[in-house]
């Protein structure tokens, strides 16, 4: 049972803030921890960039616990997550894996956390890309000179294959592409003597106490009993270049975050980029506030801040359609949830479940020449529950080809889809739910004019009522001056897609090898 019901805009800020100011503390604490379960000597940073992101996560979702209480059981037999994606897929898959969290966390109040008698390692194995792309990226890619080199681990590029493949020809003097594919993983198991020696003694249940109480407990084992053996197994995966940048890799790739901890200590400069439509935006996003702390480096989608490390560089212009469809109205819905992963709008099941009843009012009030297409997931139509005929879309072909292919676009939810549809120039329309959401005062007045234009509603049916005053044509209104100049006033900041991307990138890492 989830806590979330009544929670808008500002009780979420607040309990993302609340462990925004604890977190450092903790990531001490764990290389503490890791150090001694390790046998290495594990610093804060080191620990910030191998499992900070996991730390984020899960401190996040101890504070999402509701009430309910677990009872008087023994807590005898504990599942250690044996990386941050381990963590992460059974805790929104597994009930009895999210059940063993509360129980942990309450035990840990009662003093009683002690009380584990076996413990059992779970690995799972996170997506990976075919063999065939990983030799042939290899081929096209020369060894010599690596240490001059910028190792690129799984950019944020939604691009094809053919484009991937030139970007990698074109780039491979400066750069080495090597999304750090293996399957094979250290047998290690975790060492429950030494992590029950561990355990803090104490009955507060001050967040950061909590914490502390249980990350003995639920430290993966790749961060501790296993970074030995992992240090050593992933060496061959690549070689130690000037800098290593990523985008995605630090939330749940272990062999980025080993090596991103071990080359940083060694002088690798460690950069970062913008992934999600969240940052800069939100009033607080605590993926932004990770990376930023975590890396040298951090590249924007183009907003900058008093923050040094930040600077503004674009990513790739998402993948297009060649052709597309006079009357298509696509519909990008939010994804369903039933657990709370990640403190941020929208991750909520509760927010979920006000965007639905937001997108039937739209869907029921809508006025268009032809069905919409609904895109989303199976457990998302029933989550929908859309009364009104559409046609859904599922996720074989991908989301910005679809777009581009529309004459509008309507989303539901603030996330990167709709910064993607704005870059693209296709006919956007967003709306989401009064109060569960709320932008930083530098991010306010762009968004303002975006929704003194009609791209940004706050009920389904204002938008739907919008909509239908376009009678099926979007396109005047969109290529008005008043839009244009909100729409690219918007995108230059906050969704800085370009089509010129490599060039950019190649200056960039040029100036900061030889700096």
């Amino acid at each position: 049972m989830l806590a979330d019901d009544n929670w808008g805009a500002q009780q979420l800020y607040s309990k993302i803030a609340q462990v925004e100011a604890i977190l450092p503390s903790l990531e001490q604490y764990c290389a503490e921890l890791s150090t001694e379960l390790s046998g290495i000597d594990v610093n804060q940073r080191m620990f910030r960039r191998l499992g900070g992101m996991w730390l984020l996560h899960l401190v996040h979702q101890i504070v999402s616990l509701g009430t309910d209480r677990v009872g008087e059981a023994e807590l005898s037999r504990l599942t250690i997550p044996f990386d941050s994606w381990s963590h992460h897929s059974q805790y929104v898959s597994s009930a009895s894996y999210r059940q063993q969290l509360a129980s942990i966390v309450e035990h840990s109040g009662q003093g009683r956390a002690t009380s584990v008698s076996t413990a059992v390692t779970q690995i799972a194995s996170a997506p990976a890309m075919s063999r065939a792309r990983q030799q042939l990226e290899k081929a096209l890619q020369r060894s010599d000179a690596l240490s001059q080199k910028v190792t690129i681990v799984r950019p944020y590029i939604k691009i094809s294959t053919i484009q991937r493949t030139r970007a990698i020809w074109r780039s491979k003097s400066i750069c080495t592409w090597n999304d750090l594919e293996t399957k094979s993983h250290s047998a290690v198991a975790a060492n429950l003597p030494k992590r029950l020696s561990l355990v803090p003694r104490s009955s507060s249940d001050d967040l950061g106490t909590v914490a502390r109480a249980i990350l003995p407990l639920v430290l993966p084992v790749g961060y501790a009993e296993g970074l030995k053996s992992l240090r050593v197994e992933l060496e061959p995966l690549a070689r130690q270049t000037a800098a290593l940048y990523s985008a995605n890799a630090s939330q749940f790739h272990l062999p980025y975050q080993v090596l991103s901890a071990f080359w940083g200590e060694d002088g690798t400069k460690i950069l970062s980029h913008q992934h999600g439509g969240h940052q800069g935006l939100d009033e607080i996003c605590a993926a932004e506030n990770y990376e930023t702390r975590a890396s040298e480096r951090h590249y924007t989608f183009g907003w900058t801040d008093s923050r040094t490390s930040l600077k503004a560089l674009p990513s790739a212009m998402p993948q297009r359609s060649r052709s597309s469809i006079s009357t298509r109205l696509l519909f990008m819905s939010v994804a369903s949830t039933e657990v709370i992963y990640r403190l941020q709008p929208f991750c909520l099941p509760s927010h979920v479940r006000r965007c639905a009843s937001e997108t039937r009012s739209f869907v029921d009030n809508l006025v268009w020449p032809s069905l919409p297409v609904i895109r989303c997931g199976k457990s998302d139509i029933a989550e929908l529950r859309l009364a009104a005929p559409v046609v859904y879309e599922d996720f074989s072909v991908p989301g910005t080809v679809s777009a581009s292919k529309s004459a509008l676009v309507v989303h539901n939810y603030f996330g990167v889809s709709w910064l993607e549809t704005l870059a693209l120039n296709v006919p956007t329309v967003c709306f989401v739910p009064e109060g569960i959401h709320r932008f930083r005062a530098a991010a306010q007045p762009f968004v303002d004019a975006l929704a003194r234009v009609g791209i940004i509603h706050y009920s389904g049916r204002e938008a739907a009522r919008f909509v239908n005053s376009l009678r099926g044509d979007p396109s005047a209104w969109w290529k008005s001056a008043e839009v244009q100049e909100a729409r690219g006033a918007f995108v230059a900041r906050y969704a800085n897609f370009s089509d010129d991307w490599l060039d950019a990138w190649q200056d960039e890492f040029e100036s900061l090898l030889a700096g």
